[in-house]
């Protein structure tokens, strides 16, 4: 209707363009048909035949807007059926209903208008009610409909392989997808998700840079990963069986590649120094680790601490106790001062702090610490039962059972 109005409009505007020629002279048309002639003015041609060009157009929009009307209601009752069928298996596949969406989206799959709908709907429906073979069949089934998308069948099937914990099989099917849409962003995902469940970080690390540019993670959540990647990388360059050297030079490689920004990350400057203690050079861990402490409190950093010898343990002493002045009582934070103080050689100092710990938060390791202390103090007797109460820590609830009388003395 639009396209009419629009040549309408310029008919009307080049008749008012030509109008003040024919004005001068307006000429004549003369039609002859057998005996009969009709004469008239061009001027009167020309408006005739703008008027005869918009009702032919109008008449010609209402002939094909009939046309669709006729095929609509003409279509038959079979067909109408059909779609309503596979809208009812639809809403009770959204609402969990699998039996029924399985049956009517099968059943009328095939005069259905997107065939391929209803069979990745119905593989889905079979898969959660555990029917894998019925799946796999509606998947085939799917791949041959007159409207397939390989690339939607193959993500329906990757995401029920790795909902069936199938990795491998996940993991193959999503490589054979990435060729032919390596910056798909659902493929990505999937990906991720299953390098992760394999503990192959060295894969996730490699695709980090695509899930970034993709927009999978984004700010916190990209950060999040990365720590994750890292932290990992860092834990698996320890691996048992290795030289120190090997070791040192992996550590190195994954500290000099993960982004200059991650250094300053508490989290993985902890793993590195975690990793450096495993290798001995525990001077080395101890700036680390206080450079995390001062940004992150973390107990279990808190203990490595105490346990390393630094360059200076008197300096690392007096950082404790600064911690300790600004810090509520922490049993874990105790213990460490306990054992630098035992570093720098304050036997007194030491059994107190062990002593407090002790009164905060009883642990087999403090019983067994203090225990050590005054056993080399000469207080065997304290330091005994310091040990059995530490065993006592470590042995699970002893069933309830008859025992003699305790003995008079």
């Amino acid at each position: 209707m639009k396209k009419g109005l629009l040549l309408f409009v310029l008919a009307l505007v080049a008749g008012a363009a030509l109008l003040p020629i024919l004005r001068g002279d307006s000429g004549y048309l003369l039609l002859a048909y057998g005996a009969t002639t009709v004469e008239m003015s061009l001027l009167t041609a020309l408006v005739l035949w703008v008027v005869f060009t918009f009702v032919w157009l109008k008449v010609w929009g209402l002939i094909r807007g009939s046309r669709r009307l006729m095929a609509r209601l003409g279509q038959p009752a079979t067909s109408r059926r059909a779609q309503e069928r596979s809208m009812e298996g639809l809403v009770a596949f959204i609402e969990g209903n699998w039996q029924p969406a399985r049956k009517k989206l099968v059943r009328y799959a095939a005069r259905a208008t997107s065939p391929l709908v209803n069979y990745l709907a119905a593989a889905r429906s079979a898969y959660e009610m555990g029917d894998l073979e019925g799946a796999r069949s509606l998947l085939h089934q799917a791949e041959r409909a007159r409207d397939t998308r390989p690339l939607a069948v193959a993500l329906t099937q990757a995401r029920m392989q790795l909902n069936s914990h199938s990795d491998e099989k996940c993991l193959a099917t999503l490589k054979r997808i990435r060729r032919q849409a390596p910056d798909h962003p659902v493929v990505l995902e999937l990906l991720l998700q299953v390098h992760q469940r394999l503990n192959d970080y060295d894969a996730v690390e490699e695709l980090l840079p695509e899930l970034k540019r993709a927009g999978i993670r984004r700010g916190v959540d990209y950060t999040a990963l990365e720590l994750i990647v890292y932290s990992r990388q860092l834990a698996a360059a320890c691996k048992p069986g290795q030289k120190d050297n090997q070791v040192r030079e992996q550590l190195a490689a994954v500290w000099q590649r993960m982004p200059a920004r991650l250094h300053k990350q508490p989290e993985l400057r902890a793993a590195y120094a975690e990793a450096l203690v495993s290798l001995g050079a525990e001077a080395e861990a101890e700036p680390l680790l206080r450079k995390s402490l001062q940004q992150q409190w973390e107990p279990r950093w808190v203990e490595l601490y105490g346990r390393i010898l630094g360059a200076d343990p008197k300096a690392q002493l007096l950082q404790l106790e600064r911690w300790q002045a600004e810090r509520d009582p922490d049993p874990v934070l105790l213990c460490a001062l306990g054992r630098l103080c035992l570093r720098n050689e304050l036997w007194g100092r030491a059994r107190d702090y062990f002593r407090e710990s002790l009164s905060l938060a009883p642990t087999a390791g403090v019983y067994a610490e203090l225990g050590r202390l005054l056993q080399q103090l000469g207080e065997e007797a304290a330091a005994a039962e310091l040990y059995c109460q530490g065993l006592i820590r470590l042995t699970p609830p002893l069933p309830a059972l008859p025992l003699p009388r305790a003995a008079q003395p």
